[in-house]
């Protein structure tokens, strides 16, 4: 997989050329990764590592202006940018990075001065898919993608950032302004961080609340031509990447990706994966061989399994932060990635953020901004009923919340993230840990409602943009193939925002338009099925296969030591494994996997800061 590394230091600074050099001797000789400087100018050098034909690689800008890391397409053309013009580079370097988000879409991170060489500007592209993170050494300052290749350096050493922790509990997948490691930062997606010698200043290049705001489609079948060909012209461009990919294969979200894959007009050859579980509502696989037989894909099934040890998280990649979900697939069976590359695919392609972009979550909310936006008409009945439907409340209910809405509206940003998180620590933590208003104010700056929005369209916003997912598996560590999400790509989003919640919800039917969207080119089966895949009986076994080893795990590890956890209630509820259900199995296995993720930091020997890599 693609990773870059980038330092920036005072070049006159001698003590400071000296730890730049040692580091540069470091990257050069880790030759697994294939270091290759891409970009140097004077107190700036710029690596990459994992570039290929198609792959994401280094861009020059022109005139040594600058870089840009990764793979990035000019909106309306299916094929990834190569080089970039003179004029384009000039766009690039004098709009702060707004040119880059107004015209391109990918994943990338862009470096550039311009013709100020004495400033340093970072861009993030507003998919957030690329990450880039900082670290602040004296005077040298490292930008890097994998957390992996700056824990290699010796002379770092990295403490959990337990407020972060708070905040991820309470509010999880959302993008935080911090990381999981105080020191550790992280250039935000769509901002632009501007480095002037030790200062630095912040400016953001893209809004999701302005595309919200545009002129939406007003009907139906316009708003699913709108999603239908945005994201089959995204999917047709990403696959012009590959010779060959894999589709991790399921339900609605999935299929679509699979169907837009292979019916790109320079369709990669595909293979599908699914997983599954002994207990019936982990068990996908009916849909997954509808799909894939529709689709003329082969498709491979594999079985998880609950025996495994959950102890062997503690020889995965490091990751700057947290998983924000329990990952137990690595754990309990081959994992994608290495299934991928053996069957020879380049990359593998979720569907994850389906959901979100098409608002999945079951909330009454749409009726809101219906009244909101159009007061009371012709339309507002129908928008209720299915708006009750879909949130499984009553008419009545709907209808109240409605009415209040259009007279006296709660401010928007509390009363969403009150109803999609609640303001309760999650099971297990200790009330006092968490705060949830200290929660909010760690969201991305651009995740921040203001009254007068939408709140149905907030809540997608809210769970669609930014939604923090690793780029890097942290079971891969051979990094074998690229993981795609199919659905978190810029013009998808863009898209999605433009087009009413109300139409997004049509029937009161869970992902209604996508089914609208797609219905001539998925199985009939798949566009009726409205049930959706859990593995908690698969959780319940997987905890009570680990119980002991949990117990001694949580008890006296670190989120114990630091007072995280209600001590009391966790341990009575482990000494009755045996009567568990999947309601507190999940919680459990994600604190479990917290807890290691901070013992593999904690386990790193102290060595002084000062030390050369």
């Amino acid at each position: 997989m693609y990773r870059f590394f980038a330092i920036t230091w005072a070049s006159e600074n001698k003590a400071d050329a000296l730890f730049v050099e040692s580091i540069e001797r470091r990257l050069k000789n880790a030759s697994p990764h294939g270091w290759r400087c891409v970009w140097r100018r004077d107190g700036v050098i710029v690596f990459d590592a994992g570039s290929g034909p198609g792959a994401l690689k280094a861009r020059q800008l022109s005139d040594n202006q600058g870089v840009v890391l990764g793979r990035i397409f000019r909106k309306g053309r299916h094929r990834a940018v190569e080089a970039f013009s003179d004029q384009e580079s000039h766009a690039v370097t004098t709009s702060h990075g707004e040119h880059l988000a107004r015209e391109y879409w990918g994943t990338y991170v862009a470096m550039f001065s311009g013709p100020d060489s004495s400033v340093l500007r970072v861009f993030r592209d507003p998919s957030g898919a690329l990450p880039c993170f900082v670290i602040q050494h004296k005077t040298v300052r490292l930008l890097f993608s994998d957390m992996e290749d700056a824990a290699a350096i010796d002379s770092f050493n990295f403490t959990v950032n337990w407020q972060y922790l708070a905040a991820d509990f309470m509010i999880p997948q959302a993008q935080k302004t911090a990381t999981g490691l105080n020191e550790v930062d992280t250039i935000l997606p769509a901002e632009c961080r501007t480095y002037s010698g030790s200062a630095s200043s912040s400016e953001f290049c893209w809004d999701p609340f302005e595309f919200s705001r545009l002129d939406p489609p007003t009907c139906v079948d316009r708003a699913a031509d709108l999603m239908r060909t945005t994201i089959a012209d995204t999917l047709a461009a990403l696959s012009t990447a590959y010779e060959r990919v894999a589709v991790s294969l399921g339900g609605l979200d999935s299929s679509i990706a699979l169907n837009c894959l292979a019916r790109a007009p320079e369709a990669p050859d595909c293979i599908a994966l699914n997983y599954f579980t002994s207990s019936p509502g982990g068990d996908e696989r009916s849909y997954a061989r509808c799909a894939a037989s529709y689709y003329d894909t082969p498709l491979f099934e594999i079985e998880l399994n609950p025996e495994a040890d959950i102890s062997a998280l503690k020889q995965s990649n490091r990751l700057a932060s947290p998983p924000g979900m329990f990952d137990f697939i690595g754990l309990t069976a081959k994992p994608p990635f290495r299934l991928a590359a053996e069957k020879g695919a380049e990359a593998i392609f979720t569907g994850i953020g389906g959901d979100n972009v098409f608002c999945q979550p079951a909330f009454d909310f749409s009726a809101l901004d219906y009244v909101r936006n159009r007061s009371f008409d012709s339309g507002s009945l129908p928008v209720i009923l299915h708006s009750a439907r879909y949130g499984r409340s009553t008419f009545w209910r709907t209808l109240g919340a409605a009415m209040k809405e259009a007279v006296a509206p709660s401010p928007c940003g509390p009363y969403v993230r009150d109803r999609l998180y609640g303001r309760a620590a999650p099971p297990f933590v200790k009330e006092g840990f968490c705060d949830a208003d200290a929660a909010a104010t760690m969201l991305h700056p651009l995740l921040q409602a203001q009254d007068v929005d939408l709140k149905s369209k907030f809540l997608q916003i809210l769970t669609c943009t930014f939604f923090s997912v690793d780029y890097y598996d942290h079971w891969d560590t051979q990094y074998s193939v690229e993981r795609v999400n199919a659905f978190m790509q810029q013009p998808i989003i863009e898209a999605a925002l433009r087009i009413p919640t109300w139409l997004m919800t049509k029937g009161g039917v869970d992902r209604a338009l996508a089914r609208i969207a797609f219905k001539d080119d998925l199985p009939e089966e798949i566009v009726r099925r409205v049930t959706k895949s859990t593995p908690s009986d698969y959780y319940e076994q997987l905890y009570r296969r680990n119980a002991k080893t949990i117990r001694e795990l949580l008890l006296d590890g670190a989120l114990a030591q630091n007072d995280v956890l209600d001590r009391a209630m966790l341990e009575e509820t482990l000494l009755e494994a045996r009567k568990s259900n999947s309601k507190i199995a999940y919680p459990i296995l994600r604190l479990a996997g917290v807890e290691l993720w901070a013992q593999r930091w904690a386990s790193k020997p102290a060595i002084p800061a000062d030390r050369a890599a």
